[in-house]
C-alpha cells in the first residue's frame, strides 16, 4: 500500500468515526508573527494529509518543512500518536498503520483563533473508557504546543495508562534516501526516568502503538546520540512514551480527579539558531525532557527539530502501591476502632 493509499484509508476511517462527513479534512494554524505554519489533520496529527504540503513549515528565507515537501512525498511526512489504558490500546498513524478501529470521534477538529482542538475516545470494544483531548497552538514563534488531556470515562480506575508521540524527521540538507548510508541526521536522547517510559531514535519499524517495543533500539538509559543509519534504516526521528500510571475514576459530583494533562512540544529552530538554542526554547516553556534532531552534530547553526514534554508529576507505581496499602490499613484501623 502506498502512502497516498494509506492517507485515503485514514480519511475513510475518520469518516466512519465521525457522525457525518465534513468538507474540511484538516486545518492550518500559524505562529504569532506568521514565520511558521503547522497543518493539523482531523485525526490529531501534525500534517495536511491529502496534499502533503504542510507538516511543520518554516516560511520565508531558509524555510523548510520537517515533515515533507511535495517533491519528496514518497519518503517524508510521518507524525503519529497512540494511547493505552485498562488493557486496551489504539493509535493514529496516518502514513503507516492508519487509525485503530477502537477509536471514536467525540468532538471533530475545530479552530478558535489559532488553536485547533479535537477529542477522540479510546474504547475497549464495548464502550468508551478514555477521552483524549488535544489542543494545538503555538507556545512560541517556532514551538507548537500540544496540550493533551486524558479523561477516564469508564466509571472505574484505569491501570497502565500510556501516551506515545512519534515524529519522523528529514532535516535538510540531507543527502540520502531510505536505504542509503549517506544521511546526516543526528538525534540526541538525554537520560530519562519515570514517567518517561521510552525515548528512542526513530527507525521505520516503530509504530505509534504505545505497547510496541523494538528490542535493541529501545530506551537508552544513559543518554545517546544516534546518527547516520541505525539498524540499516536511513530515517531518524523520535519516539516518546509516557507512563501515566493509574487514572482514577471520574468523580461524578466534582468532575475529578479522573483526568490528567500535560504538554508536548514540537519545534523547529529559527533561521540561524543552534540546536542548543532550540532546546533552550523548549526549556524556557517548561519542557524538562527534550529530544533533539539535527542535520549535523554537534548541532550548531544548522537546521534542527525537537520534541519535548513537560513531564507531569505522577507517583511511581511502587509509591502508588504503598499509598494504597497505607489507605487500606487506615480504613481497617478506623473500622476496628468503631467495632471496639
Amino acid at each position: 500500500m502506498t502512502r497516498r493509499q494509506r492517507a485515503l484509508s485514514v480519511i475513510v476511517a475518520l469518516g466512519v468515526l465521525s457522525t457525518s462527513a465534513t468538507a474540511a479534512f484538516a486545518d492550518v494554524i500559524s505562529s504569532p508573527a506568521g514565520q511558521f505554519q503547522v497543518g493539523i489533520s482531523a485525526a490529531g496529527t501534525v500534517g495536511d494529509l491529502p496534499s502533503y504540503t504542510t507538516g511543520f513549515l518554516r516560511t520565508g528565507v531558509g524555510g523548510f518543512d520537517v515533515l515533507g515537501t511535495p517533491s519528496q512525498i514518497q519518503f517524508l511526512h510521518r507524525e503519529a500518536w497512540g494511547v493505552a489504558a485498562g488493557g486496551a490500546s489504539a493509535f493514529v498513524d496516518p502514513a503507516r498503520d492508519g487509525v485503530s478501529s477502537n477509536l471514536t470521534l467525540v468532538s471533530p477538529l475545530t479552530r478558535t483563533g489559532n488553536t485547533a482542538t479535537l477529542t477522540i475516545a479510546l474504547t475497549n470494544g464495548v464502550s468508551s473508557i478514555l477521552n483524549v483531548k488535544q489542543d494545538f497552538s503555538f507556545a512560541a514563534e517556532n514551538v507548537l504546543r500540544i496540550h493533551v488531556t486524558l479523561t477516564n470515562v469508564s466509571g472505574s480506575a484505569l491501570a497502565n495508562v500510556l501516551y506515545r508521540r512519534l515524529i519522523s524527521w528529514e532535516i535538510p540538507p540531507w543527502n540520502g534516501f531510505p536505504g542509503s548510508t549517506a544521511v546526516n541526521d543526528k538525534v540526541v536522547i538525554p537520560p530519562f526516568s519515570f514517567p518517561v517510559a521510552q525515548a528512542s531514535p526513530f527507525p521505520n519499524d516503530y509504530t505509534a502503538n504505545p505497547n510496541f517495543r523494538l528490542p535493541g533500539e529501545d530506551s537508552p538509559s544513559s543518554g545517546e546520540t544516534v546518527g547516520g543509519n541505525p539498524a540499516g534504516v536511513a530515517d531518524l526521528g523520535a519516539v516518546l512514551t509516557l507512563n501515566l500510571g493509574t487514572l482514577p475514576a471520574l468523580d461524578p459530583k466534582t468532575g475529578g480527579p479522573g483526568a490528567t494533562s500535560f504538554d508536548i512540544f514540537e519545534a523547529l529552530n529559527r533561521s540561524g539558531e543552534s540546536g542548543s538554542g532550540l532546546v533552550a526554547d523548549l526549556n524556557n516553556l517548561g519542557a524538562n525532557f527534550v529530544i533533539l534532531g539535527s542535520n549535523a552534530f554537534p548541532p550548531a547553526g544548522t537546521n534542527s527539530a525537537a520534541i519535548g514534554v513537560v513531564v507531569p508529576a505522577i507517583p511511581e507505581p511502587t509509591t502508588v502501591t504503598l499509598l494504597g496499602l497505607g489507605l487500606a490499613s487506615l480504613a481497617g484501623w478506623r473500622w476496628r476502632r468503631r467495632s471496639v
